[in-house]
């Protein structure tokens, strides 16, 4: 009897054993087949020295959220950035990123000539390549088959503020100020197919000098027009020093802007402004329907900072990234290019699926008109939304 029930414990040790040692050496296997996929993520050398930038902080948010399901299909996904000097070393980097770290994708916020030049190292080397920061990036190229854009362009910021401004508040007769220069041109150049589209009139164009300080000759040009509305194209502190300039001289016309700076939030952020202010963001901290209020929740959480329009579009684009080696449990060029070619349905939390416009490389999303009422300090709200379209 006693044998018996030593025979039986040590059936039951040797049971024990054999299933921790093969749980173990599955653990160990899985371990050892784990595929780590690498995006590069592309920034200007000012802001990659930046840990808590709105760019790293929603592509961290994008990578630790894959890597919370991709351990189930035997992946795991690390963001390796970069940081850019100019359009040479963009070249050089974007060529190491994919050569030497291995990256299968990168993540560009770059202004125009840096995006060209790491564009052609894409199409040239084929891994893909996602625009994240320039506006003013070029969308209609058919030769470059592994580029795509996940910022809206020019185009879309001033046709979301010409279609309500002109639309829905009746205002018809725009000022545009502009930098002197190719891209200010640009600018102008489609602020007119805009306003000719919805129905207003450009009635003058004020050119500031490239680093030139605005003075009395620039807002009595605008006083002179007798306009509507006054539309800023500057950027940075120009864009600032206008708007703090305009305030000043007693202009009563409300403004918009097509690409607000931090220059300008910052110097006008705890005063009441004498005039309306409108401008366009791809994501808004109040955005609270179709699952926006989660994704708002947990970037917050995790960062202790609301979740922005540079923020939501590189979290999206790595989001877009790891889904599609997910889903095609593959991550060479070839696959990648090819399921983001059959333009799969994207859940970006804004109401509904966001599709890729093949022909300009583009995901179609929605951009939000704000609004910053004259006198008033509370936060701006979210007064018209556009969504983009195929044109």
């Amino acid at each position: 009897m006693f044998g018996s029930r030593i025979s039986t414990c040590l059936v039951r040790v040797s049971i024990f054993v054999t299933f921790v040692t093969t749980i173990s050496l599955s653990i160990a296997n899985e371990a050892e087949e784990t595929e780590t996929i690498k995006i590069g993520l592309l920034l200007p050398q000012a802001e990659s020295t930046l840990l808590d930038s709105a760019v790293i902080r929603g592509a961290t948010l994008a990578i630790e959220e894959a890597n919370a399901l991709s351990g189930f299909f035997g992946k795991s996904f690390e963001l390796v950035p970069f940081s850019i000097k100019d359009e040479t070393n963009a070249m050089v980097e974007a060529r190491r990123a994919v050569e030497e770290e291995g990256a299968v994708a990168l993540i560009g916020n770059l202004d125009l000539e840096e995006w060209d030049a790491v564009c052609s190292v894409a199409q040239e080397m084929k891994f893909i390549l996602i625009n994240c920061g320039g506006k003013d990036a070029l969308r209609s190229s058919k030769s470059y088959r592994y580029c795509f854009h996940f910022e809206a362009g020019n185009f879309e910021y001033i046709r979301a503020l010409g279609e309500y401004l002109v639309g829905e508040e009746e205002l018809g007769r725009w000022v545009f100020v502009r930098s002197d220069d190719r891209g200010g041109r640009n600018l102008e150049a489609i602020l007119r197919t805009v306003l000719s589209e919805v129905g207003g009139e450009l009635v003058k164009t004020v050119s500031v000098p490239v680093d030139g300080a605005t003075g009395t000759p620039h807002f009595e040009l605008v006083r002179s027009a007798r306009p509507d509305l006054v539309l800023i194209g500057l950027l940075g502190d120009e864009q600032a020093e206008f708007v703090e300039h305009y305030l000043s001289s007693g202009h009563s016309q409300p403004l918009a802007i097509v690409d607000l700076s931090k220059e300008t939030l910052t110097r006008f952020d705890d005063d009441p402004l004498e005039v309306d202010l409108y401008w366009a963001e791809n994501w808004h901290q109040s955005l609270f329907r179709y699952s926006a209020r989660e994704l708002n929740s947990r970037f917050l959480k995790r960062f202790q900072v609301p979740m922005d329009g540079e923020s939501w579009v590189n979290w999206a684009a790595i989001k877009f990234v790891s889904e599609a080696v997910i889903r095609t449990q593959n991550a060479d060029s070839d696959s990648l290019v090819q399921y983001f070619e059959s333009q799969p349905p994207f859940d970006g939390h804004k109401g509904f699926s966001l599709i890729l416009e093949l022909k300009r490389r583009q995901l179609s999303h929605t951009l939000y008109v704000l609004k910053r009422e004259k006198w008033f300090l509370k936060d701006p709200e979210i007064i018209f939304r556009y969504r983009m379209n195929s044109r």
